[in-house]
């Protein structure tokens, strides 16, 4: 079985057909799901530099404002669908087919609320919801493993994925490793920005230990650690790539990562809070490596395969019926190497940049944690390149298998 490589869609023409209520309130969880969760976000931002009186407003606005321009910016640009209703495959459009007006669409949005009948708000808008055809496969789509690759991606038994992972990640260093490392550097980036978003006293002599600097200190250590989730993406698309023999470098790898940025921010938004209603169950906690290991293929399936969100779950699950609890002892095992390469690395060159630069304020040792979580990053991304690719030959011996049998 040669899995399909990732080619980008054109904006698919839609068909006309009526939307069931199901798909509908589908697109709408998940959208609600990435508000809900920048909303988080930007609370816990306001919580360190903000009052409760200034997190007040913030809902309110984003009710009023962030909210409804997110659905209706959506609907009159692009394809004419939100990312929800993109996983789903249906899209708002006006007469004719045609996409809506900015100002339709507003009107639209804002109508939501108040005609709760979709029926009534479509004939007062002139506008629908509609099914999108699928984009047709592309030729590219249908390329066979390349040569001299077939033993590590179809080989006659599908034992030993470390192996074959150590030696495809040593044979393409560039590719992988890079890929991960350039996520990583990224992320600490993105911390370094955040940092004064948390701690305000740049001039003042405040201790390096304060509350403002511990709570950023989380923020950094948390940012680093969904590295984890992230790099598995960019792992996804190089090693696809180098399947089918396809020359490209970092760049081209984190672009086609990114392409599915929407699904694997919402797929992620999913796993969280799949995993915190495993937690309230009875024996949560041994239950939830169980859940988390039905779901590990969500990031090759919609990275590979092009999946949306909600087949990509399918497929995972259906992926993982077989040996349920073994695998979910082997991500146990995984995870906890991780944490420890993540832990090691992370300590160990925080304390060496330490020891060279003591700042004297709490900004300063913001950016000591953020460049000793740098210099963590390149002995971090070798390890986790080389547990990526062995999840993604765990996903292809598996596709594989499904497809024999």
């Amino acid at each position: 079985m040669s899995t399909q490589a990732v080619v980008a869609p054109a904006a698919p023409p839609p068909t006309g057909e009526p939307v069931t209520l199901r798909a509908r309130a589908g697109s709408f969880a998940i959208d609600c799901a990435l508000l809900g969760a920048a909303l988080l976000w930007a609370a816990f931002v306001g919580l360190t530099v903000g009052t409760s009186g200034e997190l007040g407003w913030l809902a309110l606005v984003w009710l009023v404002v962030v909210a409804p321009l997110y659905f209706a910016l959506y609907h009159a640009y692009g394809t004419g669908a939100t990312p929800g209703q993109r996983e789903l495959g249906i899209a708002v459009r006006g007469a004719a087919d045609a996409r809506l007006s900015l100002r339709a669409s507003l009107l639209r949005t804002y109508l939501a609320p108040l005609l709760f009948a979709s029926a009534v708000r479509d004939r007062v808008t002139v506008s629908r919801v509609v099914r999108i055809d699928a984009p047709a496969a592309a030729p590219s789509t249908l390329l066979p493993t390349a040569a001299g690759l077939t033993e590590i991606f179809e080989p006659v038994t599908a034992g030993r994925a470390l192996r074959r992972a150590r030696r495809l990640v040593w044979s393409h260093r560039r590719e992988l490793v890079r890929s991960v490392l350039a996520v990583y550097l990224g992320l600490v980036a993105l911390a370094a920005v955040i940092a004064p978003l948390f701690i305000d006293d740049f001039s003042g002599a405040s201790d390096a230990g304060s509350g403002q600097a511990l709570i950023w200190t989380l923020v950094a250590i948390a940012l680093f650690a969904s590295g984890v989730y992230w790099k598995q993406a960019a792992v996804s698309a190089a090693v696809e790539a180098i399947r089918t023999g396809e020359p490209i470098g970092v760049r081209e790898v984190l672009r086609r990562s990114a392409r599915h940025v929407n699904g694997l921010t919402a797929a992620l938004v999913l796993l969280v809070l799949l995993s915190a209603l495993v937690e309230l169950l009875p024996l949560g906690f041994v239950l939830l490596p169980y859940a988390v290991a039905r779901c590990i293929f969500v990031i090759p399936a919609i990275v590979i395969e092009d999946l949306h969100v909600l087949a990509a779950f399918r497929r995972s699950i259906r992926l993982t019926r077989a040996h349920d609890w073994r695998r979910a002892g082997t991500l146990i095992v995984s995870a906890i190497l991780t944490m420890i390469v993540l832990g090691l690395a992370g300590s160990i060159c925080v304390g060496i940049v330490s020891a060279v630069w003591s700042p004297s304020n709490s900004i300063g040792y913001a950016y000591v944690v953020a460049a000793g979580l740098a210099l963590a990053s390149v002995p971090v991304s070798f390890a986790l390149a080389v547990i990526g690719t062995t999840w993604t030959l765990y996903y292809y011996d598996l596709r594989r298998a499904e497809s024999a049998g």
